[in-house]
C-alpha cells in the first residue's frame, strides 16, 4: 500500500512541476516574449523532468510512447505536453510550415498515446484532434 501511495506522490509532483512549466511558458508568451520562453520552458523540461522536447517530436509513435512511460507519464501529463506544443505552433515562431505541421501531427499522436495511458476516450480529446486535423488538412497540406 505504501508503495502504490509513494508511486501515486511522485506522479502527482511530476504533474505539479510539468503545470508549473507550462504555466510559466503561457506567462512570458502573453507578454510577447515567446522565443524566450520556448527557451526557457525547454531548458526547464529537460533539466527538471528529464523531457526533450526535440528529442519526442522526432520519435515515432512506439518509441515515443515508451518514451513517456520511462519518464513516468500519465495520460494528463501527455495532454498537457500536447497543450504545450500547440501553444508554440500558435507563436508562429517555427521555422515554417513544415515545422509546425510536424509539432501538430506529433499533438494528434499525443493525444492517442493520452487515450491509451488513460485507457479511455475523452470527447474532449475527440475535438481537439478534429480541430487540429482540420487545420492540418486545411492550411498545412
Amino acid at each position: 500500500m505504501e508503495t502504490r501511495d509513494l508511486v501515486k506522490d511522485q506522479i502527482e509532483q511530476l504533474g505539479r512541476v510539468l503545470g508549473k512549466i507550462i504555466a510559466d511558458f503561457l506567462g512570458l508568451k502573453s507578454k510577447g516574449e515567446v522565443t524566450q520562453a520556448i527557451e526557457i520552458s525547454k531548458k526547464q523540461l529537460k533539466n527538471e523532468l528529464d523531457i526533450d522536447i526535440d528529442k519526442l517530436i522526432g520519435l515515432p509513435k512506439n518509441d515515443l510512447k515508451k518514451y513517456l512511460i520511462d519518464h513516468k507519464l500519465a495520460g494528463e501529463h501527455v495532454e498537457l505536453i500536447a497543450y504545450y506544443l500547440i501553444n508554440i505552433t500558435e507563436s508562429n515562431i517555427l521555422t515554417g510550415k513544415q515545422e509546425t505541421k510536424k509539432y501538430l501531427e506529433k499533438v494528434l499522436v499525443l493525444y492517442d498515446i493520452a487515450d491509451e495511458l488513460s485507457q479511455t476516450i475523452s470527447f474532449d480529446r475527440i475535438n481537439k484532434k478534429s480541430k487540429i486535423e482540420n487545420v492540418l488538412q486545411l492550411h498545412l497540406s
